[in-house]
């Protein structure tokens, strides 16, 4: 498994001694949309739009560099632009409260282990191939999983013959996961699925050259519409042969919900649950509106209680909006990988220590940290 980076990842890491911020909108295809341009150490810029690849990464990285040096007094800013970063500025510990209570640090991980990120993803891998065998009326039976180190093979029956998928862990990275599965269809094709479960959205896209087959699922979740909204859709040499397009309601969660996030969420009274057949997904949101800015935090949780294993995924982020100009941000706020041990009961917990995740609290008590849920034993 390899990563590398292009030239605007490696600009956006790269980004320091902030000498100028622009917060602005454009009009693209005949809707407008926010844009972010940052000019920093002596001569460089990036300038990008929301549609634009690595958007995301740009403002959570100049949101986490701008509260380091903002305090030097040295960053242009038009007015909107510094109301919208000096309010992520503001205290958020209300976050983190309720996890201080409920979490113990673990000098090294007892049982977790950083490929079930990859892991994680594979149920949406075999509802996938479910979605596109069913298409030529068979069924498939899942049996078995094994992995190790990015690479596995998934076991399955089908008209009473046996079905081996080997798959292995192309790339993982903040775009996603991209898997390769052979033995597809007719046990000699390849089919290459990306799996992106992000904060608004799921991506789910797969291709196989052989039969030029396409297919794409996209959930677009509104915590505070209480929805997600389901678009499938697979093309064949250039057709169209299915699609379908549904909302899903969302339900109140019930507290006791097999999610060792229900323990740290700082919202759990306004959680909802999805059911999107591959996993169960979780919101909350609590919005505060103010006269200049409205500040909305969420999270979205994702739970794939499977194969004998419970994994959580946990996303905190937040909205920010200036309601003079309209002006709006997403920026991250934090990330965690919760694995729960069936045989112990123990509940491990993973912070993501990624640079959109290293501002504030969270990034100095919880970033690149292990901890163990306190009462996950009792």
């Amino acid at each position: 498994m390899y990563r590398f980076m292009d030239d605007v990842q490696l600009n956006i890491a790269g980004i320091r001694d902030i000498k100028m911020i622009h917060m602005y909108h454009i009009l693209k295809d005949d809707k407008v949309l926010p844009a972010m341009a940052v000019h920093f150490d002596r001569d460089k810029i990036v300038n990008l739009c929301m549609t634009d690849r690595h958007y995301d990464e740009l403002v959570d990285k100049v949101f986490a560099v701008y509260e380091r040096e903002a305090k030097d007094g040295r960053i242009l800013t038009d007015p909107t632009t510094k109301s919208m970063l000096d309010r992520t500025r503001e205290s958020k510990d209300e976050y983190y409260v309720k996890m201080s209570e409920n979490l113990t640090e673990l000098k090294e991980p007892i049982s977790y282990r950083k490929s079930y990120i990859a892991e994680r993803v594979l149920p949406a891998v075999r509802y996938l191939l479910d979605q596109l065998y069913a298409m030529s009326g068979r069924k498939l039976e899942w049996s078995y999983e094994k992995g190790w180190f990015g690479t596995g093979r998934l076991s399955s029956v089908s008209d009473g013959i046996v079905k081996v998928f080997p798959y292995r862990v192309e790339k993982d990275d903040a775009e996603g996961i991209s898997i390769r599965v052979t033995n597809v269809l007719d046990d000699t094709y390849a089919l290459m699925i990306n799996v992106l479960t992000g904060r608004k959205c799921i991506k789910i896209d797969a291709e196989c050259k052989e039969t030029e087959l396409k297919a794409a699922l996209i959930y677009r979740i509104d915590p505070a519409g209480m929805k997600v909204d389901l678009s499938e859709q697979v093309d064949m040499h250039g057709k169209t042969v299915y699609k379908n397009e549904e909302g899903i309601v969302g339900t109140p969660a019930d507290e006791n919900v097999n999610s060792g996030f229900n323990k740290i969420n700082i919202f759990p009274d306004k959680a909802y649950i999805y059911d999107l057949s591959w996993c169960k997904l979780m919101t909350s949101v609590r919005s505060d509106s103010g006269e200049k800015i409205d500040d909305t935090m969420a999270t979205v949780t994702y739970v794939f209680d499977d194969k004998g294993k419970s994994l959580v995924y946990a996303l905190g982020y937040e909205d920010i909006t200036d309601n003079e100009s309209g002006m709006s941000f997403s920026i991250n706020n934090f990330a965690m990988d919760i694995h729960t041990d069936r045989k112990s009961g123990r509940c491990e917990v993973y912070c993501d220590a990624s640079d959109a995740m290293s501002r504030g609290t969270y990034r100095d008590r919880y970033a690149g940290r292990y901890f163990l849920l306190e009462d996950s034993l009792n």
